[in-house]
């Protein structure tokens, strides 16, 4: 069973929290969609890290609260835990961390016939780029010279204002953009470019304080499982993406793997990167069918039996929740 209390602001140090059950984890999350969303269990991370913990044998209740709250609410040992969580110096003093279980990768969105392609912000001097307010990349964008940064409430705001030429680029969510673009098809690929580099990419882990009984035990039955969870498809399902990029058996090259049994005559144009390999690596490519032991070691090996028309199975079950408007 999991369960979800909600606090925000100030309201941190004074809310009641629900009851938790005997056994189950007391985590906590900052709202930032769409990796966590103010619906209850909504949210990639959320959805992801829920599915681990419950097949490594957890249950786990949430409290959701405002951005910036959530470092000071582990040092007050209000929770045991964060569900979505990128590495720093000081929380690693005091907790655990998980392998990562996602990336979050911001690309570069522009209006069609700008360059996009950029290695660096530093290429993009002068330039106005839109960026979602409280998304926790404030203090890292304030070292970076060259480009203005125009900050927006929303995903939908800043590629709205990108449409009407308010701003020259907007700094988007890897698999936000990815689901606008598969879903508009030809209407979005006549009005956007979109970038294949990541500008800004972070792990995100689940943590677990040090002082916690067990914690290094809930963190190693949850990195047992992620592997056979990019294998089976429920990644795929959870994320809406057909494929996915990762090292699954830690051989150090990394493997596409389908979301369904009918992959097409062609490799993918698009997979969500979870592999911890640079690219470079990806010259060389394996590749692993749903539901099958085998692993081919390129996509040549793959048999025609699979080569049939594309049928993602079961994915893009959160597609509608992260799917922009053209509209402008």
């Amino acid at each position: 069973m999991n369960t979800v209390t909600v606090a925000l602001g100030t309201l941190i140090g004074v809310f009641a929290l629900v009851p938790l059950e005997a056994g189950e984890l007391d985590l906590t999350a900052e709202i930032w969609p769409p990796y966590v969303a103010e619906e209850t269990h909504s949210g990639y991370a959320i959805e992801l890290v829920e599915k681990v913990l419950e097949r490594a044998g957890y249950d786990s209740g949430l409290t959701l609260i405002g951005p910036g709250e959530q470092d000071e609410a582990i040092k007050e040992k209000k929770f045991e835990g964060i569900m979505a969580a990128w590495k720093t110096p000081a929380r690693e003093e005091i907790m655990y961390y998980s392998k990562p279980y996602l990336e979050n990768r911001l690309v570069l969105v522009t209006r069609e016939g700008n360059p996009v392609d950029m290695d660096s912000f530093a290429s993009l001097a002068g330039k106005r780029i839109a960026v979602v307010r409280n998304y926790g990349y404030e203090e890292e964008l304030k070292r970076i010279e060259g480009p203005e940064f125009v900050y927006g409430k929303s995903n939908q705001d800043n590629l709205t204002a990108l449409l009407r030429g308010e701003v020259d680029y907007a700094l988007m969510d890897d698999l936000v953009i990815h689901h606008t673009m598969e879903f508009h098809g030809n209407k979005a690929n006549l009005l956007l470019e979109v970038g294949s580099h990541a500008m800004i990419l972070k792990d995100l882990c689940l943590t677990m304080r040090k002082d916690i009984p067990n914690a290094e035990k809930v963190i190693r039955d949850f990195n047992a499982q992620i592997s056979s969870m990019l294998q089976d498809g429920t990644y795929h399902k959870i994320l809406g993406v057909d494929w996915i990029r990762a090292d699954t058996d830690d051989d150090g090259t990394p493997e596409l793997i389908s979301a369904g049994t009918q992959v097409g005559s062609t490799p993918p144009a698009y997979a969500y990167d979870m592999s911890p390999l640079k690219p470079a690596a990806y010259t060389k490519m394996q590749v692993r069918v749903i539901g099958e032991d085998d692993l081919y070691k390129d996509w040549n090996e793959v048999p025609d039996q699979y080569k049939l028309p594309y049928n993602p199975g079961e994915s893009g079950k959160l597609r509608g929740a992260t799917i922009l408007s053209l509209d402008y």
